[in-house]
């Protein structure tokens, strides 16, 4: 059931949560508050967690030590995923203030994908009364804490592509997605499966299937780069380090 009606409305539905999880957003980052945490302060936080903040501040020292990236030690983070949490670094050299940006391009992406989430109930023609799972705990931990918001916002917006039919554009976003969290591969066989129907096509050959070349192109180049330039095991760690990590710890078997 729709909440309200007409294009205008849903405007200003999506602006007002938008609003409302900006105050929500605030009130979770300054609650001294850890929820679900053991006598050692173990366990799931809505609030702001210092020690995930500081995994990230650390891995961008190569900033600090001015240094390219990956060469000095291995990071288990894709690149794109590096580049978006080496950004807030421009605020400043302390963790007050790296901390303080990477919250705020968080909250960016956060609304991001509350947009482009709604263009996609448009195109579904779906109750915008989906809109209020944003308000699900997951997704203050996500962004309050961590980067993944970032490659989630890839992935929505590689997802709002396809439904448009804008297939090269979608498969290169995919793309970018899983250079920002490697996860997004998986995604890759429903992508070209639904592109098969919609080109009513029975059979194809992957390798000369142009959204096939537009995914890979851009990986292929990526890890080239950073090959040639920090070594190639320092350039293939994030995704052997994802696909070693065991079922607890979401490796890529949780993933499928």
């Amino acid at each position: 059931m729709e909440i309200l009606t007409g294009d205008k409305k849903q405007y200003i539905l999506a602006l007002a949560l938008l609003f409302f999880l900006v105050g929500i957003f605030l009130v979770v980052n300054n609650s001294p508050a850890k929820f679900f945490s053991g006598p050692q302060g173990q366990g799931i936080s809505l609030t702001r967690d210092d020690f995930e903040l500081s995994v990230y501040f650390d891995r961008v020292s190569f900033l600090r030590d001015k240094t390219f990236p990956y060469s000095n030690h291995r990071i288990e983070y894709p690149v794109l995923g590096v580049l978006y949490f080496s950004l807030p670094a421009v605020f400043g050299d302390s963790f007050a203030w790296y901390s303080t940006g990477l919250l705020i391009f968080n909250l960016l992406s956060w609304g991001g994908m509350i947009f482009i989430s709604y263009r996609i109930l448009r195109e579904l023609k779906r109750p915008m009364a989906v809109l209020w799972l944003f308000l699900l705990p997951s997704f203050f931990y996500f962004t309050v804490n961590r980067f993944d918001i970032w490659p989630a916002l890839l992935v929505q917006l590689a997802l709002l592509l396809l439904l448009k039919q804008r297939w090269s554009w979608s498969f290169f976003l995919l793309s970018l997605s899983f250079l920002a969290k490697g996860y997004a591969i998986v995604l890759f066989p429903v992508f070209f499966i639904y592109y098969l129907n919609k080109k009513n096509k029975q059979r194809t050959n992957l390798f000369s299937s142009r959204p096939f070349w537009i995914m890979v192109l851009p990986v292929a180049v990526s890890l080239a780069v950073l090959g040639i330039s920090a070594g190639w095991g320092n350039a293939l760690f994030p995704y052997v380090f994802q696909s070693t990590r065991n079922f607890g710890y979401g490796g890529l078997a949780v993933v499928f």
